[in-house]
C-alpha cells in the first residue's frame, strides 16, 4: 500500500495514467447537527454538486473509489451534510490530489486542516531572485526606515547589509531566506520590523508554524534556564523541571543563538528574551516556535536532558507536536490554560477592598467586544464592590489598538493627561518609486507623501506635525490607588501605557523593565513589504517616535518596585509580583 501525499504548492510533474483505486480516510470530525459525512470534488466518480457518503469503521471515517484511467487528477472537499441536503463544507482551500498508476491508494486527513507541506519537496529560491529582494530591503533600510541609525553607527549598518547580501548570494530554501532577512531586520533594533509571524502567505505559515516540531511543553526563562511550565508531552515534566539540553545542545547557547533574529526596542533583552519563550497561546505566535526549528534540525523525537526539582539530570525522549495539537493538550489538562484570547481580560476581588484586573491585551481581533461598554460595566462593578486599591496586570500585554489602551487608562487617571510626549519623525519626504510596486497598508498609500511640519531635514530626520491629543478621565474613573503589573512583554501601546503610568504617577508600577524604549519606538504607521524573489512580507514602520525629554536611557521602563521571578516561586506556583502588590497596599505605601 502506498501513501500519497496531498499537494499544497503547484508543484509540476507528470502522471502516468492508469486506473487506481482511492481509498480515503478521515478523522476529527466536529460535533454538529449534521448526520452525514461524505465528499464531493471533480472528476468522475465525484461531482461538486452531489456527496458521496463516506462509512464509519469506528475511528474514521473512510470511502473507496475507483478512478478512470482519465483521470489524472482531482480537486475534493470532505462535507457534512443531512437528508435536507444541505452542507457544510471544509472551510480550507480545495484539497488537491495526483492519481498515479498504483493498484490501491490511501489517502488520511483531518476535517478541515491543511496537511503540512513536505520541506524536502520545496524547491531552492534562486540567487538572482533573493538578491531582488537585497535590494529592496537595502532601500528599506536606507531610505525609508524611521530607525535605522537609532541604535546603529553607518559603518554597523553596512556591515550588516553586506552580511545579508552574502547570505543571499546563493540558492536558498525556504527557511534559510526567511532566517537570513529576520537576521538582517533584527539588527535595526525595532520591535514592529520584522518577517511577520502573522501576514505571510499560505506556503510560508505552513513552513514557520505549522510544521510538527514545536516543543510540548510551555516555559520561561530565568536568566538563561529554560524553566518549564506546562507539560503536554507523555514525559514527566513538572512545574519548575530545568530542560539543560535540547538535542545535546545547551539551551543557554540556544537562547544566544536565537537573539539574533528576534526583533526588540533597543537593548532592551529581556524583551527578546521573552519573545522566546512558549506561551503556546493558540492566537499568538511565539518566537521561539519559529527559529528554533529553522535553526536547529527537527525530528518527530526531541532528547531532552531534564533536571527535575530536587533530582538528579536524566534524559527524556519526547515527540514534538504541532501548534494546535499542544495548545489542545493544554486546553484538556489545565484550567486556567487561556485558550481564547478573551480569557487574557477578566477581573475579580483577591481580598476585601483589593481588585485585581487582567489586561492581557489590547488586540482585540477575534474578540466580540464593545470596548466601550466593557468598561463602562467593569468600573461600574468595580465601584459597586467596594473596591479601594485596583491591581491591573499588564504584564501578558504585547500592545494592539490604542483605543483599548487609551479606554483602560481614561477610567484610571484623576485628570486630563497629554499623550503628546513624543515628535513624530521622518526620513523621507518621497516614497522610493522602487518599493511602491511591492507595499501596501491600510487605505489609499497615505505614506508615499508626509504631511511635514519642516520642508528640510533635521539631522536626517523631517519632523511630522505634532499630535496635541490628550485624554480626559472616564465619567465613571476609578478613584482610588492604582498597582500596575508590568514585564518585558509590554511593547507598543502596552509600553506607552506604562511609560505614562510612572511620567504622571498615575500608579506604581511592580514587577521587571518593560520593552519597548525610553528614547521612543517606530510604530505608529506599519506598512506591509511582499518581497518578490522569495515570497516573504516584512511589517515595516514609517513613521518613528523620538522622545522631547533628554538625559534618557536605552531601556524600557523601569518599575518602581522591582520584583524578579526566581525558579522556586515557579516550583511553589508563587506570583511574587502579585504578592508585592497586595503587600504594597496593605502596608499603605
Amino acid at each position: 500500500m502506498k501513501i500519497v501525499q496531498l499537494l499544497f504548492v503547484l508543484l509540476s510533474s507528470t502522471s502516468v495514467f492508469g486506473q487506481t483505486t482511492v481509498r480515503f480516510e478521515l478523522t476529527d470530525i466536529p460535533t454538529s447537527s449534521f448526520k452525514n459525512v461524505g465528499i464531493r470534488g471533480n472528476g468522475g466518480p465525484l461531482s461538486w454538486e452531489k456527496s458521496l457518503k463516506m462509512d464509519f469503521n469506528g475511528t474514521s471515517y473512510f470511502a473507496e473509489l475507483e478512478f478512470e484511467s482519465s483521470v489524472s487528477a482531482i480537486q475534493f472537499k470532505y462535507v457534512l451534510y443531512n437528508s435536507a441536503k444541505k452542507v457544510q463544507w471544509e472551510s480550507i482551500s480545495n484539497r488537491k490530489l495526483e492519481v498515479t498508476v498504483s493498484d490501491h491508494l490511501t489517502v488520511n486527513h483531518q476535517w478541515d486542516k491543511e496537511p503540512a507541506i513536505d520541506l524536502t519537496k520545496l524547491t531552492k529560491i534562486p540567487k538572482s531572485k533573493l538578491l531582488q529582494d537585497y535590494e529592496l530591503i537595502k532601500t528599506l533600510i536606507l531610505n525609508v526606515h524611521p530607525g535605522t541609525y537609532r541604535y546603529n553607527t553607518k559603518t554597523q549598518v553596512e556591515n550588516a547589509l553586506a552580511e545579508f547580501k552574502n547570505s543571499v548570494s546563493k540558492d536558498l530554501t525556504h527557511q534559510q531566506a526567511y532566517l537570513a532577512i529576520s537576521k538582517v531586520l533584527a539588527q535595526i533594533q525595532c520591535d514592529h520590523t520584522f518577517a511577520s509571524y502573522y501576514n505571510q502567505d499560505k506556503m510560508m505559515k505552513q513552513i514557520i508554524h505549522e510544521q510538527k516540531d514545536k516543543l510540548p511543553f510551555t516555559f520561561t526563562w530565568i536568566e538563561n534556564e529554560m524553566i518549564v511550565l506546562k507539560n503536554a508531552s507523555n514525559a514527566k515534566l513538572p512545574r519548575g523541571t530545568k530542560i539543560l539540553k535540547i538535542n545535546d545542545i545547551p539551551t543557554s547557547q540556544i537562547l544566544k543563538t536565537l537573539m539574533n533574529y528576534v526583533r526588540a526596542d533597543g537593548a532592551t533583552d529581556g524583551s527578546r528574551r521573552k519573545q522566546l519563550e512558549i506561551d503556546a497561546y493558540p492566537y499568538r505566535y511565539n518566537a521561539f516556535d519559529v527559529f528554533f526549528p529553522l535553526v536547529y534540525d527537527s525530528a518527530d523525537a526531541i532528547k531532552l536532558e531534564i533536571e527535575r526539582p530536587n533530582t538528579d539530570p536524566e534524559l527524556v525522549i519526547v515527540n514534538a507536536l504541532t501548534r494546535e495539537d499542544r495548545a489542545e493538550i493544554l486546553k484538556r489538562k489545565y484550567e486556567e490554560f487561556e485558550f481564547d484570547k478573551s480569557q487574557l481580560w477578566g477581573f475579580e476581588i483577591i481580598e476585601s477592598g483589593i481588585g485585581y484586573v487582567k489586561a492581557g491585551t489590547f488586540d482585540d481581533y477575534g474578540i466580540d467586544r464593545d470596548w466601550k461598554k466593557y468598561f463602562t460595566e467593569l468600573f461600574v462593578d468595580i465601584k459597586t464592590r467596594g473596591v479601594k486599591s485596583l491591581i491591573v496586570d499588564l504584564r501578558k500585554n504585547q500592545g494592539g489598538f490604542d483605543d483599548i489602551g487609551y479606554g483602560l487608562i481614561a477610567h484610571l487617571i484623576k485628570d486630563k493627561r497629554s499623550v503628546s510626549d513624543y515628535l513624530s519623525k521622518s526620513r523621507y519626504k518621497t516614497f522610493p518609486e522602487s518599493l511602491k510596486p511591492f507595499v501596501s497598508s491600510w487605505g489609499d498609500p497615505w505614506y508615499y507623501e508626509h504631511n511635514f511640519a519642516t520642508s528640510e531635514p533635521e539631522d536626517g530626520y523631517y519632523i511630522l506635525k505634532e499630535d496635541t491629543e490628550s485624554i480626559k478621565p472616564a465619567k465613571n474613573a476609578f478613584t482610588g490607588s492604582n498597582y500596575f503589573l508590568v514585564g518585558p512583554s509590554n511593547v507598543s501601546m502596552a509600553y506607552y501605557l506604562a511609560s505614562a503610568i510612572k511620567k504622571y504617577k498615575i500608579g506604581q508600577l511592580i514587577g521587571e523593565e518593560t520593552g519597548g524604549n525610553q528614547l521612543g519606538i517606530n510604530g505608529g504607521q506599519i506598512v506591509f513589504l511582499k518581497l518578490p524573489g522569495s515570497g516573504i512580507e516584512v511589517d515595516f514602520p514609517v513613521e518613528g517616535a523620538f522622545s522631547k525629554s533628554t538625559h534618557l536611557e536605552n531601556k524600557g521602563v523601569v518599575p518602581d518596585h522591582v520584583v524578579t521571578r526566581d525558579v522556586q516561586s515557579i516550583i511553589e506556583s508563587k506570583d511574587l509580583q502579585l504578592d508585592r502588590a497586595v503587600e504594597l497596599i496593605k502596608t499603605g505605601n
